[in-house]
């Protein structure tokens, strides 16, 4: 089921409102203990904010805006980089994912999931 950018807003905003659930604990027990972030659009830029704030240990981000700036994020190209390791890859492009993922995977053994994927897995784990 593909999701909307809305729906994927609306999840964040959830996490976000909710004090009693620390998203680094969640990752650790899932044993991610650094992220990358594929996309600073809008969402990307939202979910760097919300991961900044959780103290989640963002390694680097990539944008296929090879000029794209975030006052103290890494940039790196993954084609042309050598990437350093993580243990998974957040996509924000959601109407690309399929395509990304498939690119991406010969450059990162990281686990790569979309955003969507990433915040329905933090809102079912933090009612466990």
């Amino acid at each position: 089921m593909s999701k909307t950018l809305n729906s994927c807003l609306y999840e964040l905003i959830l996490l976000s409102l909710d004090n009693n659930v620390s998203i680094n604990e969640i990752l650790n027990k899932q044993e991610v203990y650094s992220v990358a972030i594929y996309g600073l659009g809008m969402l990307g830029d939202a979910i760097y904010r919300f991961l900044i704030a959780n103290d989640v240990n963002i390694i680097f981000g990539m944008d296929q805006d090879k000029n794209k700036k975030k006052k103290g994020l890494t940039f790196k190209d993954y084609k042309t980089e050598s990437l350093p390791p993580v243990d998974m890859v957040v996509v924000t492009p959601i109407e690309y994912i399929d395509e990304i993922k498939s690119d991406l995977k010969f450059y990162t053994d990281a686990k790569i999931v979309s955003v969507c994927d990433f915040l329905d897995e933090l809102l079912v784990a933090r009612v466990l």
